[in-house]
């Protein structure tokens, strides 16, 4: 549940209050736990959430459960495409920086500018690398690969978290309320402000619809669980880790991505508000930053054609169920499947709104209302028709 998205905590905080955005991540995990919990009960020995779905509801809710896992999948596949675009932009100018030492510094263009070397162009390099890579079926390197990925990530939260610190020490902050229109910072000596409570929560709430995601891929991790009697304790103990972990980058990115460590950007932006991916605001030759952006490039690299393949194959699932899956089908649906990204990269690079967005629609159903709904209907049913209960 923890992956590259957590880049976009730090703004999503922003734009919540830290103290706001607390409340609903602790409310977002006790709920989430509760409906993977109800999941897991009602499942019992179906293969998929989606067969006991169909069983309750039928084909409506198999469909809006199936849809909305594929949705929360292709915001996933949008936000690892848009961040591994984004880290090798950055390397390239930094290394261009370095090699060539022009004498007009790069500067960043993240917006669908072909008129100069801007991440537009780095997307379509991307788009091909990907088109080469995925073609092939056999993904046994990058599952080797992937898992080192936890290193990666463990360096970027610590990462995000020291920013935080850095900033409590070197920045003066003031505390303001909701209603307080934050200036842009023009100086890096003046006094950065912080909100409480702030009005605009959407972003964190959808994110967090897919970022407390366990529901239909948790049957198969509990049921290779070697202690079935800890399942419930297990998962508990998962969603604590991923919720301490989400408000720790959350509260100290949004105090340490305002310091004036980030004076630069805000000067030269004319603005009080964070990059929508915090990993945007270094300068092009910081060399720490250089560093996290390899190494979070390297853990995307080998993780992305994993979670294309898992987009791909529900998509197989949804659409060619009964049919053979050809060289021009799988041709068709991976290329479509990189198009859409690149095409949101190109046009809209703003991963906290998409994950924002797509959460909020997906996340609420597929994690908030089926289990719910779903659990009630079970217990409905084995109360007014026992026999059928048990047939079922």
């Amino acid at each position: 549940m923890v992956g590259s998205g957590i880049v976009s905590l730090p703004w999503t905080f922003q734009e919540s209050g830290f103290l706001l955005g607390l409340i609903i991540c602790l409310v977002g995990l006790v709920v989430s736990y509760r409906t993977c919990i109800l999941m897991i009960r009602v499942a019992g020995n179906d293969k998929e959430y989606f067969e006991t779905l169909y069983k309750y509801w039928g084909k409506w809710a198999y469909y809006c459960g199936f849809i909305s896992t594929l949705l929360i999948m292709v915001a996933a596949v949008t936000a690892y495409f848009i961040n591994l675009s984004s880290m090798l932009y950055y390397i390239a100018l930094a290394l261009g920086e370095w090699i060539i030492n022009p004498a007009v510094p790069y500067k960043p263009v993240n917006n669908a500018d072909f008129s100069t070397f801007s991440l537009a162009y780095m997307a379509i390099v991307v788009f091909v690398i990907e088109m080469l890579i995925t073609a092939k079926k056999d993904l046994t390197i990058f599952i080797r690969l992937m898992s080192y990925g936890s290193a990666f990530i463990m360096a970027l939260i610590v990462f995000i978290i020291g920013f935080g610190f850095y900033g409590l020490g070197t920045s003066h902050y003031e505390v303001a309320p909701a209603s307080f229109v934050i200036p842009p910072y023009t100086d890096s000596e003046g006094p950065r402000y912080i909100k409480l409570f702030n009005a605009d929560f959407s972003p964190l709430a959808g994110a967090l619809g897919i970022g407390y995601f366990l529901h239909t891929v948790s049957l198969p991790i509990v049921r290779n669980n070697a202690n079935q009697k800890n399942n419930e304790r297990d998962v508990f103990l998962g969603y604590l880790l991923v919720g301490f972990t989400y408000i720790s980058v959350g509260i100290m990115g949004s105090i340490g991505f305002v310091g004036s460590y980030f004076s630069e950007y805000y000067i030269n932006n004319k603005t009080s508000m964070m990059e929508q991916n915090c990993m945007n605001m270094f300068s092009v030759k910081d060399g720490l930053a250089f560093l996290m952006r390899f190494a979070l490039f390297a853990l995307l690299f080998c993780c992305f054609p994993l979670i294309n393949h898992f987009l791909r194959s529900l998509v197989f699932q949804l659409f060619f169920r009964d049919r053979e899956i050809t060289r021009g089908i799988f041709f068709s649906v991976n290329t479509i499947g990189l198009l859409v990204p690149t095409l949101i990269t190109i046009f809209y690079p703003k991963i906290g709104s998409i994950l924002g967005s797509i959460g909020a629609i997906a996340g609420l159903l597929i994690v908030y209302v089926l289990p719910v709904i779903t659990y009630l209907k079970k217990y409905r049913t084995e109360i007014e028709h026992p026999l059928l209960a048990q047939a079922i």
